[in-house]
C-alpha cells in the first residue's frame, strides 16, 4: 500500500509541474481518456486479480521507456522531460516495479486458469492501450471534434 501511495504522489508532483510549465496541456487526448477509463473500469469493476494485470504495463513499459531513454540520452541539459525520465528511469522506480510485479504473482498463484486466463487478457489489452497513448502523444493527437 505505500508502495502505490508512494508512486501516485511521485507522479501527481511530476504532472503537476508538466502543467505548471505549460509543457502539456490540461485537456487528455482521445485515447488517454480511453485508456484512463479502462483502467479506471478494471479496477472498480473486476476482481483485484484482473485490477492488477491491467495497471501493471504502465509500470512495465515506463520503466522500459524510461531506462532506455536514461541511457541513451546525449543531452540531459535543458531537456523538458528531464524530470519524466529521472522519475521513470533508474533504480528507483525499477524498484517500485519489482513489487508490483511480485505482488501481481503473489496473486496469480492463487488464480484459476480462468482467472489467470483474464488477467492475460487484462494485462495484454492494457499493453496495447498503452502503446496507443504514446503513439497519441508522438502524433499529437486532438479531439476531432
Amino acid at each position: 500500500m505505500n508502495a502505490a501511495t508512494g508512486i501516485i504522489n511521485v507522479e501527481n508532483a511530476l504532472h503537476q509541474n508538466f502543467l505548471n510549465q505549460k509543457t502539456i496541456t490540461n485537456e487528455a487526448s482521445i485515447t488517454c481518456e480511453l485508456y484512463i477509463s479502462y483502467l479506471s473500469r478494471m479496477v472498480h469493476t473486476k476482481s483485484l486479480k484482473e485490477g492488477l494485470a491491467a495497471v501493471l504495463p504502465c509500470f512495465t513499459i515506463y520503466q522500459q521507456i524510461g531506462d532506455y531513454i536514461l541511457a541513451n540520452q546525449t543531452n540531459k541539459n535543458n531537456n523538458p522531460y528531464q524530470d519524466w525520465i529521472n522519475t521513470y528511469g533508474g533504480e528507483a522506480f525499477a524498484n517500485s516495479v519489482k513489487n508490483a510485479i511480485e505482488i501481481t504473482n503473489k496473486h496469480t498463484v492463487k488464480a484459476s486458469p480462468e482467472q489467470i486466463n483474464n488477467m492475460n487478457k487484462a494485462f495484454e489489452k492494457a499493453s496495447k492501450l498503452e502503446w496507443m497513448f504514446w503513439d497519441s502523444a508522438y502524433n499529437k493527437e486532438s479531439w476531432k471534434i
